[in-house]
């Protein structure tokens, strides 16, 4: 059982990161949602999927799996938690990314004319940029990690 644990966990805590490196990368202004949902839904199908496997598989009995599903969900809000941090510690590299293209690229995504622009539309584009960018700084203020999936699981 411990070797299915240690399984288990590395496939969990490699599409995590699967699921959480592209919103942080991207920065949109719901990126937590973008994390949200499908972490949710992938450590829900996980975690009864280990539940399934200890009752029919292991035959275990209430005690054996509630000890090893408490421990794996544990395991699993640790991870995530210091993933997102790891993340969060280059941040400004996707802040700035994001901000460059918002400021560097029209709506098409093309690179601006800048000797064909005024310095005052520059200014104010410089301005609407830095305005797109700011209410992303609140969602840095937490690490929003679901912790009500365990009620979820069947």
């Amino acid at each position: 059982m411990d070797k299915m644990n240690r399984i288990t966990t590395k496939a969990t805590f490699e599409t995590i990161e699967e699921i959480v490196s592209p919103p942080i990368y991207d920065l949109r202004i719901d990126f937590w949602q973008d994390i949200r949902d499908p972490y949710v839904n992938e450590i829900i199908e996980v975690l009864t999927n280990c539940k399934q496997i200890l009752k029919q598989g292991f035959e275990v009995d209430t005690v054996e799996e509630q000890d090893f599903m408490g421990k794996f969900e544990d395991e699993i809000k640790e991870y995530t938690a210091t993933y997102i941090r790891k993340l969060f510690k280059d941040i400004n590299v996707n802040l700035l990314r994001r901000f460059n293209t918002e400021f560097k690229q029209d709506t098409k995504g093309a690179s601006r004319n800048w000797v064909a622009l005024e310095e005052q539309q520059i200014r104010d584009l410089w301005a609407k940029s830095k305005t797109k960018i700011e209410p992303l700084f609140n969602s840095f203020k937490y690490i929003e990690i679901p912790s009500d999936i365990s009620t979820k699981v069947v």
